[in-house]
């Protein structure tokens, strides 16, 4: 079952929270004005992607970005792209990335969205409960844990972890060199 609200009623580690604690798959989708940003969750276990309208937040930006951008690939990509499969992921199998390639660009993509999202203090958002509607490998994305204790370090609020986090019954290791 999903659920709405609004970011400045909730952060977004705690709606994070909630998805984790559920143990849920779906999309996260955060909306300001004309703006959205969609973040991927299996299982509450993973962002496994993470989408946005805004150019800055794109595929074609992250590949420009670390000098991977070629037009024609992307064109050659876009054309033999299978039903369910993301862009990024047709690149690999075309073998204009690597896997270690992609890995990154969909870890550092997932972290500017969640990020950026984070600073909407009144956006609306709207969990979708249901499977994830791409293929994505098990190893791709970023822990719903780790996305959540680098939400609470940007924020420095200790207690509003513990809340994101539940009962108490999970066990959180802090890393010293996070992700976010």
């Amino acid at each position: 079952m999903g659920f709405s609200g609004r970011l400045s009623q909730h952060t977004l580690a705690h709606v994070l929270g909630r998805i984790l604690a559920q143990g849920k798959s779906g999309a996260l989708k955060l909306s300001l004005g004309n703006m959205t940003r969609q973040l991927f969750i299996d299982q509450g276990k993973a962002i496994r992607y993470a989408a946005s309208n805004l150019m800055a937040e794109s595929l074609t930006d992250q590949l420009k970005k670390v000098g991977r951008f070629n037009a024609d690939e992307m064109r050659r990509a876009t054309s033999s792209k299978k039903a369910n499969e993301l862009l990024s992921s047709a690149m690999v199998r075309l073998g204009f990335l690597s896997e270690a390639e992609h890995g990154d660009i969909v870890r550092q993509m997932i972290e500017k969205v969640v990020l950026a999202a984070s600073q909407w203090r009144d956006a609306g958002f709207e969990f979708l409960e249901g499977e994830i509607p791409f293929l994505q490998a098990e190893d791709m994305g970023l822990p719903l844990p780790v996305i959540i204790l680098g939400l609470t370090r940007q924020g420095g609020d200790l207690e509003m972890l513990r809340r994101c986090l539940g009962d108490g019954t999970l066990k959180v290791r802090i890393n010293p060199s996070p992700a976010l």
